[in-house]
């Protein structure tokens, strides 16, 4: 998958988990947004169908009957699905089929073990994947106005720098990203760990700032590898937490990942687990390759967003900064998303805190807070 060595010898695909990254890759950079892939949740690579719902979109009626639409077309595929697998499980031969069951027996003979276990196991797996394909194209949109920032981070942290391609699993680079369980930002960083290495509170919420929020992962990284001593762990480490990773690597004997994921589907790790690094290896190949791989695409590529952080000599509220640094307010805030409540409230920021801005707004608020003009 690294025809021009692009990539680091560390991160390059190993051969048991190259059909589980194969299709995360296909997730990322062949399926759209309106394709639901129906596949098997244990082994991924078995794909029963592809559910295309783009057309719904094209009919008539409110948006969200339109789309419901779609939803109930996949939820008829599914059912289709578990009505003949349901029928394999129960048959003794499987010499007679119609067509809809060899087809699915048909994908189903790549998984080794006996044939009726493999059936039953498929029935109480079945999952539907939305493809990614365009938001995977925002992220190399909206990522340039972070990523070679991100990346001196990582380096000036000692990490590979391939490592700064993980936003492009957690969120697409889409700092307004929140998941269910309370993950915030680029990198889906959750509370507790974001009061653990910066500032989360009802004024400041870090997380949301990609800059600092880089560090954080960075920070959570190194410290996940001087622990597991694996990248394959220690970025899966990153979703899961090193509590169930350990749990996991006991209760399946074993350290190399591809190892646990064969042998363990339990608890705290399971289908989100056993995918987090198959996935992060599919979106770094499909970013190093993408002018290749999207050859039709005209990428609307953000500029870098240049700026230079300063620490408060003492506390500030947001519109006496802007006013200060001669900035308007909506442009402070997009150099620090992590001030949306502090904004919309005008709240005071607490001394040392860390402000970003452009270069020539920095030197302005620079001289008149510390010559005392403010």
């Amino acid at each position: 998958m690294d025809p021009f060595k692009r990539i680091a010898k560390d991160f390059r695909v190993p051969d048991n988990l190259s059909a589980r990254v194969a299709f995360w890759f296909d997730v990322y950079t062949r399926y759209g947004k309106h394709e639901h892939v129906l596949h098997h949740a244990r082994y991924p690579w078995v794909v029963y169908d592809v559910v295309d719902t783009s057309h719904f979109l094209l009919g008539s009626g409110p948006l969200w009957l339109r789309r419901q639409r779609g939803f109930d077309l996949v939820h008829k595929k599914k059912k289709e699905l578990r009505y003949i697998l349901k029928r394999l499980s129960r048959k003794k031969s499987y010499r007679r089929l119609t067509l809809a069951e060899a087809a699915v027996f048909d994908k189903l003979q790549a998984i080794p073990g006996p044939r009726k276990k493999v059936i039953r196991q498929a029935l109480s797996h079945l999952r539907s994947q939305l493809g990614q394909k365009d938001f995977f194209i925002d992220g190399l949109e909206h990522g340039s106005k972070y990523l070679p920032a991100i990346e001196s981070t990582f380096v000036e942290a000692g990490l590979p720098v391939e490592l700064t391609r993980i936003p492009f699993v957690e969120s697409s680079f889409n700092p307004n990203a929140q998941s269910k369980v309370g993950a915030s930002g680029i990198c889906q960083i959750m509370p507790y760990t974001g009061k653990k290495f910066s500032i989360v509170n009802k004024v400041i919420d870090e997380r949301n700032a990609p800059l600092k929020a880089s560090q954080v992962a960075a920070s959570i990284l190194k410290q996940n590898y001087k622990i597991l001593k694996s990248w394959p762990l220690a970025i899966t480490d990153y979703n899961n937490g090193t509590r169930n990773i350990r749990q996991a690597m006991k209760k399946s004997r074993a350290k190399n990942l591809s190892q646990i994921i064969r042998r363990y589907h339990d608890g705290n790790f399971k289908f989100a687990s056993a995918n987090f690094y198959s996935s992060f290896l599919a979106a770094l190949h499909a970013e190093r390759y993408h002018y290749e791989i999207f050859r039709d695409t005209i990428f609307d590529k953000k500029p870098l967003l240049k700026k230079e952080p300063l620490k408060l000599t003492r506390r500030y509220r947001p519109r006496t900064l802007a006013r200060l640094a001669k900035i308007e307010l909506a442009t402070l805030l997009e150099y620090n998303l992590d001030l949306r409540q502090a904004a919309a409230k005008n709240l005071l920021l607490p001394k040392g805190y860390v402000i970003f801005l452009p270069p020539e707004n920095k030197i302005i608020l620079e001289q008149k807070i510390y010559r005392g003009r403010s």
